[in-house]
């Protein structure tokens, strides 16, 4: 604040005709009385429905610091802010009946005297069944309908309540509402006014595509006298309220009361005036005859017709070339009645441009047209003459001049109005354009940070700044983030924080002082409830378009969804950071997990294809004794312990090497560079020497020793998984000859795998006389434990070994490929269960069945149609059927297997990612595929309630799984805590031994019976 008085304005919107123009007006006298204008837009960013009928929720004090008082229209803020205001020391100015408090100056269309007019004028037509269309919930449409009732009443027409209908808007569609009302009432009225132009355009358009010609079969006369009203067909009767001035008259009390400290008389009303159209019976002749502009008889009178013409639209016309205009169209009228060449209407055209500019109203054209012929018959009368023949035809040819030069004046205003409208056109052309470009720019926000406002380049604005709320201070003070300024008047500067009454900085507001027709305006950064902070712009009144989206708002609409865009892909970037360090490191110990541990075994493999000498070792180490400590110490002294192992392990690493955990008490290390033929076992025996030295865990002082197997490389011919491979193997020989020794691989120790040569055998006869079983282990609703469907589970009964753990043939299957046909087998086997249950009305009819399937099924088994044809045979809903796919298998191809997965989906099968976590997807992969839901792996479930970043981490995924539309199905749950914090998570569905260990189907059948026995009983 200082000796410039500052108007703020407070507004729901600062586009459309009516914003706009109220906001034009209050800038106007603001910028006659010396005064600066900031303008506030209270509705979220974007917002294209301004019939609101209670105010925003606006709290922010914007500019309390610089401000001297307020213009509030209508409803922007509610009484609270209002009250706010007042307390503290502003002077307000409302524009509106609604707003609620009491003692503010209000400035007024007066709606009642408009509103009788019309109606008296319905009435002079004749009508008597005059109805009325508006929105009641609004005041001034209120105001509006007493003023018809009272005008009724006192012309002694009892006011028929079936008449009113209610346009529930104040747009066209409220308008089309009312006449489908009217329609389906028979059209008991033959003239009609509405609440405003809008719904009366609506109502004309919707009773002329019913068939109903306006005013034939319903006249109409509207209120506000909006632009479209004259451009109608027929066009529109209605009555014009001076909306600029209203905004202006309430700038001008405003300043008064700031500068005086008075307090002006409470309600100030504008007069309005009847506009008589088409559209209520009135006729469109050019040739009719006005008795006012007959009366033109001199250059004064001319003038004076002319003034009046103009000031129609509000004292705030430019009257000012007047005159000389008058003037002119006399000079040309005389000359043309002397046979005199015509001057020059270059400045005519101009002068009517800029009216139109102001206005484009049809009018004009008329009425100038009356004037100038009136004016015309006044010179044409003058003429002397003695009734002579010669004096006849010099008369003849005046008159045809006078009449030529009127159809000049008449092409000259017809230009003016074309240059207006091509005017208008380029400025909307401009303004869309600069949308379009705006809206590239902030598409291309992953490119170009939109908080630098460089995009305000595209843009009339002159500067603009980007204040963002501080952290959690919503609406207190604001990071000004982001500046711009075309012809930099002031250095950039610096990230600086204000409150929020001091914004817009006055770095800004100095600028739009030095902008002709300058203004700050401010829109808050806010939609969906999510509050980002305030953008201000320096913009000239003379760049808005009058449109229903005002440009500004759009940008900061823009704007705030690149910045919401950010937010999230910051958020996304955090959890996939997150999940991506679980998928390669191990939670507990930090160390590299298996994955990694691969990748950089890969590398050392490739490195010695290329340099034979560098050799690389792997040692595969496996605690002795650690269950022991964790049995009976439990599960946090057991992950003490293993914390303790990795840091011993770790202790005297090279940089070129790599420990890793692979889960449970299994840790690998990777070292590289060797040089000496005994390297490997000078390692493996500083490990025993570190790892068997004793551990206090918990107070208790433990042992534990490391069986470690050994295999070496100096060449590339192995993968990296036959490397682990390799070292499994020599750790299982060291473990079955000596707990606590070491082993290195060799060739002999191949015995194991002839052992799985025999195991392949047995299975692939067990695959031809029926020895496997599907197992059934329950998936429950977590709330109340009713299941909602099974996951299937093979199991080998071998006539000689009993039950064979899948873990002794499930990797041999894979490896030999016999998985495909185990994987279809289990597939039918378990749909005909399913079906046989659904048959028997032991399960619901949407009851699951869940069936994994393997990497070589999914890749090389034609699994589309396998899937097909199961379905066919067994007749089971594709609906019923789910396939479990893991993560590692998906991502072999991610392109792929989305367009694979697209083909099941297509079948009306549903998708689960099991085992998720322990894998490589991306959560743009993961955004991509075609999947229902997550199974959250055990490695991650059993831990909860030990592990506090095991428990986060499961938050984490059923945040994102939650956040991606997906179910969430947790794995391993063993206790009744980890179901109570999962079903807290919002996660709805586990598995686990806690319900039910897998079990053959006749028990499955059990379980479903006793579970509905229960159901039936409760």
């Amino acid at each position: 604040m200082g000796t410039r008085p500052t108007i703020g304005i407070l507004s729901m919107s600062l586009s459309g005709v009516y914003f706009s123009t109220l906001v034009s007006g209050i800038h106007r006298e603001a910028t006659a009385a010396g005064a600066r204008v900031i303008a506030v837009q209270t509705l979220d960013s974007g917002t294209t429905a301004v019939d609101i009928p209670i105010a925003p929720d606006h709290r922010h004090e914007i500019a309390w610091n610089q401000v001297d008082g307020f213009v509030v229209i209508l409803n922007a803020v509610d009484h609270d802010y209002l009250a706010a205001l007042r307390a503290s020391g502003k002077q307000v100015v409302l524009i509106s009946e609604d707003a609620p408090s009491p003692g503010c100056p209000r400035v007024l269309p007066d709606n009642r005297s408009g509103a009788r007019q019309a109606v008296r004028h319905l009435l002079e037509h004749g009508h008597q069944r005059i109805a009325f269309a508006g929105n009641l919930r609004q005041k001034d449409i209120r105001e509006r309908y007493e003023a018809y009732r009272d005008e009724l009443t006192a012309s002694g027409i009892a006011c028929d309540p079936e008449l009113l209908y209610d346009t529930g808007d104040n747009q066209r569609a409220g308008g089309e509402r009312a006449a489908r009302a009217m329609l389906a009432a028979g059209l008991p009225s033959t003239a009609v006014l509405t609440g405003n132009d809008l719904n009366a355009v609506g109502l004309m358009q919707a009773l002329a595509a019913a068939g109903h010609r306006v005013p034939e079969a319903q006249a109409v006369v509207g209120f506000d006298d909006i632009a479209a009203a004259a451009f109608q067909d027929p066009r529109l009767s209605t009555v014009r309220q001076h909306i600029e001035e209203v905004g202006a008259t309430a700038a001008g009390l405003l300043i008064r009361m700031i500068t005086s400290g008075e307090t002006p008389a409470t309600h100030h009303y504008l007069p309005t005036t009847l506009v008589t159209r088409e559209s209520c019976g009135c006729s469109a002749a050019l040739t009719d005859e006005v008795p006012d502009r007959d009366t033109v008889t001199s250059r004064e009178l001319l003038g004076t017709a002319l003034r009046e013409m103009v000031i129609v639209d509000g004292p705030g016309a430019d009257v000012s070339g007047l005159p000389r205009i008058a003037d002119t169209l006399a000079d040309a009228i005389e000359a043309a009645e002397r046979g005199s060449p015509l001057p020059d209407l270059t400045e005519l055209r101009d002068w009517l441009t800029r009216v139109y500019r102001v206005r484009n109203r049809p009018e004009y054209l008329h009425e100038i047209t009356r004037c100038v012929r009136a004016y015309g018959r006044h010179v044409l009368a003058r003429r002397d003459g003695n009734g002579s023949g010669d004096d006849l035809r010099a008369e003849l040819v005046a008159t045809r001049n006078v009449e030529t030069c009127v159809q000049e004046i008449l092409l000259t205003v017809a230009q003016a109005q074309a240059n207006a409208r091509h005017h208008d056109n380029e400025r909307f052309e401009t303004a869309f354009g600069q949308l379009y470009r705006v809206s590239l720019d902030l598409l291309r926000s992953h490119e170009e940070d939109p908080r630098t406002l460089a995009w305000l380049e595209d843009t009339e604005a002159e500067a603009g700044c980007l204040g963002l709320w501080w952290g959690e201070d919503v609406g207190r003070s604001l990071d000004l983030v982001g500046h711009f300024d075309r012809v930099a008047r002031n250095e950039p500067r610096n990230e600086w924080r204000v409150a929020v009454q001091d914004f817009p900085p006055q770095d800004l507001v100095s600028i739009a002082d030095e902008t002709p027709g300058g203004m700050v305006v401010v829109t808050p950064l806010r939609q969906s409830g999510v509050d980002r902070g305030l953008l201000a712009a320096v913009t000239s009144t003379g760049n808005w378009v009058a449109s229903s989206r005002d440009t500004f708002s759009q940008w900061a609409a823009l704007l705030t969804g690149a910045l919401n865009h950010q937010s999230v892909l910051a958020s996304l970037r955090e959890r996939e950071e997150r999940l991506r360090y679980a998928a390669l490191y191990d939670e507990l110990t930090g160390l590299p997990n298996r994955a990694l541990l691969l990748d950089r075994l890969r590398q050392a493999i490739h490195r010695a294809e290329r340099h034979q000498e560098r050799r690389f070792a792997v040692l595969l180490l496996d605690l002795d004794g650690f269950k022991v400590v964790n049995d009976s110490l439990g599960h946090a002294a057991g992950d003490e312990l293993l914390k303790e192992v990795a840091g011993r392990i770790t202790s005297d690493l090279r940089a070129t090497d790599t420990a890793a955990r692979f889960g449970g008490d299994e840790f690998a290390l990777l070292v590289e560079e060797l040089a000496g033929a005994e390297d490997h076992l000078t390692v493996a025996n500083r490990l025993h020497r570190v790892l068997e030295e004793p551990y206090i865990v918990n107070g208790h002082e433990v042992v534990v020793k490391a069986t470690i197997g050994i295999t070496v490389g100096a060449d590339g011919d192995r993968l990296a998984e036959d490397v682990l491979r390799d070292a499994d193997t020599a750790m299982y020989w060291a473990k079955s000859m000596d707990r606590g020794s070491n082993a290195v691989f060799d060739r002999s120790m191949h015995t194991r795998v002839v052992g799985r040569l025999h195991v392949e055998a047995d299975l692939r006869r067990a695959l031809d006389s029926g020895e496997l079983e599907v197992h059934h282990q329950p998936i429950v609703h977590l709330a109340t434990d009713e299941p909602a469907g099974f996951e299937a589970l093979v199991r080998w009964q071998h006539p000689e070994r009993g039950l064979v753990p899948p873990a002794d043939f499930l990797p041999v299957a894979e490896e030999t490929g016999l998985i495909r046909r185990i994987d279809t087998w289990v597939l039918n086997q378990a749909c005909q269960e399913l079906r046989a249950w659904q048959v028997a009305g032991v399960v619901d009819p949407e009851t699951q069945i869940c069936v994994n399937v393997s990497n070589r099924q999914f890749w090389h088994g034609n699994l589309t149609e396998t899937v097909s044809t199961c379905l066919a045979t067994t007749g089971l809903d594709p609906s019923c059927l789910v396939l479990e796919i893991t993560e590692g298998v998906i991502m072999d191809d991610a392109d792929l297997a989305c367009a694979m997965l697209a083909e099941i989906h297509a079948l009306g099968i549903r998708v689960h990612m099991d085992d998720f976590g322990t894998g490589y997807s991306s959560l743009e992969a993961l955004h991509r595929l075609p999947i229902d839901a997550l199974k959250i792996d055990r490695s991650f479930v059993w831990r909860m309630g030990d592990d506090p970043k095991s428990e986060e981490l499961v938050r984490t995924i059923v945040m994102m799984g939650t956040n991606l539309g997906l179910d969430l199905i947790a794995e391993g749950i063993e206790s009744a805590s980890q179901q109570e914090y999962l079903l807290d998570l919002g996660c709805r569905y586990g598995q686990g031994f806690w319900f039910s260990k897998p079990v053959p189907a006749v028990q499955a059948e059990e379980y479903l019976r006793l579970r509905r026995e229960l159901r039936v009983t409760a």
